[in-house]
């Protein structure tokens, strides 16, 4: 079993997850970096509800 780490924005995040090429099901764990930057329409607020 490989294991891999991604790092990358929270909108690139967006848009794998939108592109089908990221599932969450492969996730293992998220570290949101600056999270206190998740409000109203930032990419970290959609991606924590997604």
């Amino acid at each position: 079993d490989d294991n891999q780490v991604l790092v990358m924005t929270a909108q690139i995040f967006l848009d794998l997850l939108g592109h089908a090429r990221l599932r969450l099901s492969d996730v293992n764990l998220i570290v949101f970096d600056e999270c206190h930057h998740a409000r109203k329409g930032h990419p970290y607020k959609q991606a924590s509800t997604e």
